[in-house]
């Protein structure tokens, strides 16, 4: 799992990849909401570690940004005010879960441990109303469509009669995460 750690404390974020490391997590941290998007649009992250307290934008508000541009990613508020108030709104916000500063290591690594099972989970059952008989090639076009899904652009599918095409498109409206039907 790719973690990305969010926060303006530069130890804590050096203490945090070193304890993610440990346990076989790939993290990388950044100081600054801006560093955060640009590492967001360049890489995938299955998880981020977000404080509430940044440079820029506050936390709040990037987490809005992430839930908005990258609803896949799981995201884990740390806040050192200590404010339930806080909290709530970045859970009402969509954030996963939440911890409070200072935190217990194990803490977050249960978190984390949780969210890990949830993806595992997710990734099983996902797509599999769409059928279970996926060939590798088709797996990778599935990864495809899950990328270009996400943007508000066109897609223009084509292929010969009974190559799947209505399946690539609803397996477009599915992750594009658009309401209504089909």
């Amino acid at each position: 799992m790719n973690i990305l750690i969010i926060d303006d404390e530069k130890s804590l974020c050096f203490a945090l990849e070193e304890l993610l490391s440990s346990e076989g997590y790939k993290s990388q941290s950044v100081n600054t909401s801006d560093e955060a998007l640009f590492e967001l649009d360049k890489k995938y992250f299955d998880i981020v570690i977000l404080d509430y307290q940044l440079v820029g934008t506050n936390g709040l508000e990037l987490l809005k940004i992430i839930k908005r541009d990258y609803p896949v990613i799981e995201v884990i508020f740390i806040t050192g005010f200590g404010s339930e108030k806080v909290a709530i709104e970045a859970i009402r916000s969509g954030a996963y879960d939440y911890v409070k500063k200072p935190f217990d290591n194990d803490e977050l690594l249960n978190r984390i441990g949780n969210i890990r099972k949830y993806k595992i989970r997710e990734n099983e059952t996902e797509g599999k109303e769409f059928g279970y008989y996926f060939s590798p090639e088709m797996t990778g076009i599935i990864d495809q469509i899950k990328t270009v899904s996400r943007l508000d652009v066109p897609v223009l599918i084509t292929g010969e009669s009974g190559t799947g095409k209505e399946l690539i498109a609803r397996l477009t409206h599915h992750y594009s995460g658009r309401a209504g039907k089909f």
